[in-house]
Parts: structure tokens; C-alpha cells; sequence
């Protein structure tokens, strides 16, 4: 019985950097199988790699591989590939391992040339194989010997350089395989008896199985070969019973032959159409064996061996691709086991003095797959010969598929991203605890604005509505937020930016707060109360209600602290500093008896009455709320406007934490000149409100005031805020790992 190979084990390699599945170390492997390193190692030499380049190793020392029923030792094992029935094997060179590359380029699979049991996963170009493309990964098939030296089994190694594409995205550790048409082959001698062969002649004959079969023919179609038994074993001659000088018998080893027509299926001349020819492989070797039978005519004779390469030329094709044949050099020879000397001949060689029953054996220096046996014998020679047995050497005895043996898991990436608290002012700093895309490399990193809330009004999924998030980078995310940050009622926009940085394992959220807002009111705008003339008069703008009070201009600032904010009643029944000029108040003007604004001859603030009974004329400007700012305006137009070099106009302020200011004389500087209009502005209208009322002097001169124009700054005072992202880190691979986190952002005002 022939022998039966028995792969009982699998070798799983996974990608991820720790071991994991079958994964051993170097130190390991180097310590522990020195000899299937080194078989590797001299593989990948052509192409400056080493074992120690490779990402990860893997194997064990379970046996992978038995072998059972062997009647002859198998001289090795090795990698074949297989047809889609797992039949007709073949060298491996250039067989679609059905992987790619991260790339998306097809591997390809050969073996080492100088060795069968290395075999080498290519990187090919696009669909097209490359032999000479980069390693992906080496599998090397480790010989398992007994005590005697005879093999029993072999080991599975495999060394993996790149990671190869996987297709279930969702599994970060989905597993692919190498394909059924990998198989493992062991060789040793085929030997093919010739019983069973029918009596008489026939075009050509095979013996053997449909797997592994020794097609014989004559030297063209117009020669036969025979058989005869002759009271013994079955044996072969051409054209009669033997062969005669001059002549000879082709013996190609073939593969998937038609069993039709192998021996003892095969009846008396049956086998005599070309076309019945039929075989779809061939098998290599390096040697065979023939027996030399039924010597007559002499005591030896001269044999001529020629060995050859042929292509797969069955049928129709069979006898004129005899002509096409490349010749393989034959460097041993050996009668019964004892090496002779042998002559060239052409492309063969003429073994001479053989003598009956003795076994020729030859060696090539390359493998062949086809020999020319002839009588070398002078022309008209009555010495004859027969053949009575073929055996060949190193010829594929036995292979079934291994590549579904052969695992590579899938590496996934690692991501966690931790919470982090901060503000508005300064944004918040996090820690990108983990980011490991693995073996497959960095694809790309994907993040999603989930939700927020703000301060305890619940959380809030986001919309195109009420939100935007946009990724502007590999790592950079810019969003917004449209929502009730402070309570007013009212909507704001808060941008923020969401960088990662994979090199400092941290990442930060920067917060970019809406502008404060600044709303105006004027006297322009206003109406005034019933009643007057009276010295204290009511504006009312909108909602806002402004006291004008004219006063003295002498008056203690102290004594006008306590009215302020109170009534136009109030005042006018109480405060004691009133003027006796009347205020004269309206949309087209602000100011006492007249309508104009005016002091007396003298610089600076007095309480003296000058020529015409003028006096230094002041009034209070009091807004029913704060304000950030005041803007006077003066009629250019009217008494040649204001004239700081030789008149005064001053202003002091009050403010709402109770202290006043100094006062303040309006120079050239702190004027807006148009061509119709002066104006100054008191305090900042980007400020705080902090003005509860001002009030202006004119100290000498006269002027006409127009308007006055208020401002009320908005400070932006976000109540807190939470961000809930969920962000995914891809490999090469497509892989994903998915963390959630969240940004907390205490309140401040910005």
C-alpha cells in the first residue's frame, strides 16, 4: 500500500505583537529548531531577510504531519500544488495563496528553488504575479525523523514579515487560510510493474494510478510497444518482444492519466489512437531505475539513456512534441548499486556491459521527466533486450491539501481615550491612554460629537440642528454648538477644536465663546414725561427710563450719591442742589433754560455769576440701570461747536460701586470730529456696566448737546457644559476600536 499522509495539526500565527496562538519567540525558535531556522534563513537570503525581521513566528512542537502504510521509506516531504480536486501535483511556482496585502496586492505562492520545503508568499503586482516580488511570509515544513533516520512526519513553521489583509472588518481577529490547492507531497521511489499489461501490441501503455502514472510509447507513432510474459514477469519491448539495436521506448512520468488506458484496464490493442493519449500533468525527478531483461544474442550490452524535460503534450500533440524535448544532463550512473563509468553520446549517455536482470540507475543533474531508453548496439546487432520494471526516484508517492493548516489571525487596534474635566477660559487636557493600531498600521482615526448638556437641563443628541462637527485633519476636529448657554433665553454659538496628539498621548478641546454683545439706546429715541419746566426731567427710551437733574454745578458729589436712581419726584420734592434753571429736555436737544449748555466767563468750575447772569451750568445724567458707556455729541453748527483751547467742558462719573471719579475736561483729544458733530465717549462701550450716572459742567463757553448715546455690554456667562464624543481608531486593515469619553467644562465668563 502506498504511503498516507495524515495532517492532523494546524499552525496559527497571529498578528498581534504579543504571543498569541501559536506564536513562539526568535530566542525560542532559534534555541530549539537551529536547523529549520537556518533552511529559512538560507531561503530568504536572495532577498536581504532574515528571521529576525519577521513581526511574528509561529509553530509548536506537536507533529503537523504523519505518515501511515508506507511499503518503501519516503525520501522527503515538500510543497506541491494541487488541482481544485486535489490531484495532480505539481511544483508551486506562482499559486494564488487567495490573500492580499494591506495594499490590496494579490500573494502569490512558490517554492525556495533549492528547496521544497520552504515555501515563500510573494507580494505580486496588483492581480499579477511577481517571482520576485516581497516576501509576505516563508512557511517552512520541518522533516520529523525516527531513531533509524526514516522520516515519519514534519512540523509547520511559519514566519509572517507584513500583515495580510483581512476581510471581516468587524472581527479584529477573523482568521484566513492558504488554499486547498497548497498541498503537502511526499516523495520516495515509484515503482511500476508491468503485470497486468495485455499480451500483444498497442500504440503505447501506462501503468500505475490516474495520480501518479509511467506512459510508454515507441519513438514516433509508427512504432508499437509490446508486451510479453514468456513464462514470467510481464515485460516491455518495441515493435516485437524486445528492443532491437537502433531502437528504443519513451517513459514519461505523468500525472491525471486517463485510467481507461492503464494497465491491467487495458485489453489488446486498445491503446492505439493518439488521441487516447490523455494525462494533465507531469512529475519530476532526478533519478530512476530501469531493469534490463531477457538478454539474448550476447553476454552484455550497450544501453543508451537520454533524459529529458517535456511540456504537458497529450493527445494529438503527444508524438511531435517528442522532437521539442530539452535534454537534462545525466552525471551518475550505477548497475545493481555500484557506480560505472559511462560515454557521451549526443544528449545521453552509452552505459556499456549490462548484463541480464541488472537494475541501470541515473541521475541528472536538474530534475526530468522523461528518458529515452535504446539498444545502443552497432546497426544489424542480434543482441537484444527487454525491459522488465521501471522505478522512479524522488517521484511524488503521495499529497493532500494543507493550506486550510495554515492560519493567520488578525490583529485589531487598542484605543481608549480617558475623561477629562476643564473650562471655558482654558479648554480641557486629556490623556489618549491607548493608541495601538497593531501589526496592520495606522488607517485612519474617526471621531463622533454624540451629545452635551448644559448644566443639569439634560443631555441633548446632536443634530444637524444644534450642532456641527467636522474632521479637518487626521487628528483635528473642528464643532459647534448652537443651544441656551447662560439661561437668557436666547441661542449662542460656542465653536470648539478637538485636537489628538499620538506622539504625546494626550488630547485637547480649545473653546472659542461667542463675543460680547453691546446693545445702544438714545435720547433721540425717547419720551418725555408730562409736567415741566420742571429741573429734573424723565426720558423714557424702550424700557429704560433716564433722569436728567440740573444742578449746581458746585454741588458736593456726595450730596447727589443719595438721589441717585431715585424718582424725578423724589428729587424735585428733596434734594437741595437743584438749579434754578429749568431742565430742558427733548429729541432735539439736552440741556437747561434754553436749550443750549452753557458756563460762565470764567475758567474752570465756580459757582459765580458772570455778565448777563451767566453761571457754570451742569446737569446729571442718571440711567434707571448701569451702562458701560456714555457718548455726548455736540452740534458743530451751533456757537462754533466746542472749542477746547478756550472753552471747558467737563464730566465726572459715578459709578455703581459708590466712588466718582475725578473730573475730567473734554480736550481736542478725546473728540470725534465729523463735519456736522464733536463727540467724546465716558467709560468703555466693551466694558464693564459699571457707570450708574454721569454728570457734565460746562465751565465757560456755550454748547448745543444733541443727543447722548448709551451702551450696555453682554457678558457671555456660559452655565457648565459636557461633550460626549465616541471616537474610532482604524488600522491598516480596517479594523476598528471604538472608546467613548467625555469633556467636562466648568462656567466662566470670557
Amino acid at each position: 500500500m502506498a504511503v498516507t499522509i495524515n495532517v492532523v495539526g494546524t499552525t496559527s500565527i497571529d498578528e498581534t505583537p504579543d504571543l498569541q496562538q501559536d506564536d513562539i519567540s526568535l530566542s525560542y525558535f532559534q534555541t530549539n529548531h537551529a536547523s529549520a531556522l537556518a533552511a529559512i534563513n538560507a531561503a530568504l537570503a536572495a532577498d536581504t531577510l532574515t528571521v529576525a525581521d519577521a513581526i511574528e513566528i509561529a509553530g509548536d512542537e506537536n507533529v503537523d504531519i504523519t505518515l501511515t502504510n508506507a511499503t518503501s521509506p519516503v525520501q522527503g516531504l515538500g510543497f506541491v500544488a494541487l488541482d481544485s480536486n486535489g490531484q495532480n501535483p505539481a511544483p508551486v511556482d506562482g499559486l494564488d495563496s487567495g490573500q492580499q496585502t494591506l495594499d490590496g496586492n494579490e500573494i502569490f505562492l512558490y517554492t525556495d528553488p533549492n528547496n521544497d520545503n520552504v515555501l515563500l508568499g510573494r507580494e505580486g503586482s496588483g492581480t499579477t504575479a511577481d517571482s520576485g516580488g516581497q516576501i509576505v511570509f516563508a512557511v517552512y515544513l520541518e522533516e520529523v525523523t525516527d531513531q533509524n533516520n526514516v522520516i515519519t512526519g514534519g512540523q509547520l513553521w511559519t514566519v509572517l514579515f507584513e500583515p495580510l489583509a483581512h476581510p471581516v472588518d468587524t472581527d479584529p481577529d477573523d482568521v484566513v487560510t492558504l488554499p486547498d490547492t497548497l498541498g503537502v507531497a511526499a516523495t520516495g521511489e515509484q515503482s511500476f510493474s508491468f503485470a497486468g499489461a495485455p499480451a500483444g501490441n498497442n500504440l503505447f501503455m501506462a501503468f500505475g494510478s490516474s495520480a501518479d502514472a509511467l506512459l510508454v510509447s515507441g519513438t514516433s507513432a509508427s512504432h508499437t510497444v509490446n508486451s510479453s510474459k514468456g513464462g514470467g514477469a510481464t515485460t516491455l519491448g518495441t515493435d516485437s518482444q524486445d528492443v532491437r539495436a537502433g531502437k528504443g521506448l519513451y517513459f514519461t512520468y505523468v500525472t491525471g492519466m486517463d485510467p481507461s488506458f492503464i494497465a491491467p484496464n487495458l485489453s489488446h490493442q486498445e491503446a492505439t489512437t493518439i488521441n487516447d493519449i490523455a494525462f494533465t500533468g507531469l512529475q519530476d525527478s532526478d533519478a530512476a531505475s530501469l531493469t534490463i531483461v531477457k538478454l539474448t544474442g550476447g553476454t552484455s550490452v550497450s544501453v543508451k539513456l537520454t533524459a529529458l524535460t517535456t511540456d504537458v503534450e497529450s493527445k494529438g500533440d503527444y508524438f511531435p512534441g517528442l522532437a521539442d524535448d530539452t535534454a537534462v544532463t545525466i552525471t551518475h550512473v550505477y548497475i545493481n548499486g555500484t557506480e560505472v563509468s559511462f560515454t557521451t553520446s549526443g544528449d545521453g549517455v552509452i552505459v556499456s556491459g549490462v548484463h541480464d536482470k541488472d537494475v541501470i540507475k541515473f541521475e541528472t543533474d536538474g530534475d526530468h521527466n522523461r528518458v529515452l531508453v535504446e539498444n545502443a548496439e552497432a546497426a544489424g546487432s542480434n543482441i537484444h533486450f527487454s525491459i522488465g520494471g521501471f522505478t522512479v526516484d524522488n517521484a511524488v508517492t503521495a499529497a493532500v491539501p494543507v493550506g486550510d493548516h495554515l492560519e493567520f489571525y488578525d490583529d485589531g487596534p487598542a484605543n481608549a481615550i480617558a475623561d477629562t474635566d476643564g473650562d471655558y477660559t482654558n479648554g480641557a487636557q486629556g490623556v489618549w491612554t491607548t493608541h495601538d493600531p497593531g501589526a496592520d498600521g495606522f488607517g485612519s482615526l474617526s471621531m463622533t460629537f454624540d451629545s452635551f448638556q448644559i448644566d443639569s437641563h439634560g443631555t441633548v443628541q446632536t443634530t444637524d440642528a444644534n450642532s456641527d462637527f467636522t474632521q479637518t485633519g487626521d487628528f483635528t476636529f473642528d464643532g459647534s454648538i448652537t443651544a441656551d448657554f447662560n439661561g437668557d433665553g436666547t441661542n449662542e454659538i460656542v465653536d470648539f477644536t478637538l485636537t489628538l496628539d499620538p506622539n504625546n498621548d494626550s488630547y485637547a478641546i480649545t473653546v472659542t465663546t461667542p463675543p460680547e454683545t453691546v446693545t445702544t439706546f438714545s435720547t433721540d429715541q425717547g419720551s418725555l414725561d408730562a409736567g415741566g419746566p420742571d429741573p429734573v426731567r424723565t426720558l423714557t427710551i424702550g424700557s429704560e427710563d433716564v433722569v436728567f437733574s440740573a444742578v449746581k454745578a458746585g454741588t458736593d458729589p456726595a450730596d447727589i450719591k443719595v438721589f441717585l436712581n431715585a424718582s424725578e419726584a423724589t428729587i424735585q420734592g428733596t434734594a437741595t442742589y437743584l438749579s434754578p434753571n429749568q431742565m430742558n429736555v427733548s429729541t432735539a436737544g439736552i440741556g437747561l433754560g434754553d436749550n443750549l449748555f452753557e458756563g460762565n466767563s470764567i475758567a474752570g468750575i465756580d459757582g459765580a455769576t458772570t455778565s448777563g447772569g451767566k453761571i457754570d451750568e451742569s446737569f446729571v445724567v442718571d440711567p434707571e440701570g448701569t451702562v458701560s458707556s456714555m457718548t455726548v455729541s455736540i452740534n458743530n453748527k451751533t456757537n462754533g461747536g466746542y472749542t477746547p483751547s478756550n472753552e471747558d467742558l467737563f464730566y465726572r462719573i459715578y459709578y455703581s460701586d459708590g466712588t466718582v471719579s475725578a473730573d475730567h475736561k473734554v480736550v481736542a483729544g478725546d473728540l470725534t470730529v465729523t463735519s456736522s458733530t464733536a463727540s467724546f465717549t465716558i467709560g468703555d462701550p466693551s466694558g464693564s456696566n459699571d457707570i450708574d450716572a454721569v454728570q457734565l459742567i460746562m465751565g465757560r463757553g456755550t454748547i448745543k448737546v444733541p443727543t447722548i448715546t448709551f451702551t450696555v455690554s453682554t457678558e457671555f456667562s456660559p452655565q457648565p457644559l459636557d461633550l460626549n464624543f465616541t471616537a474610532d481608531l482604524f488600522d491598516g486593515d480596517h479594523d476598528s476600536s471604538t472608546d467613548p469619553f467625555s469633556v467636562h467644562l466648568d462656567p466662566a465668563t470670557v
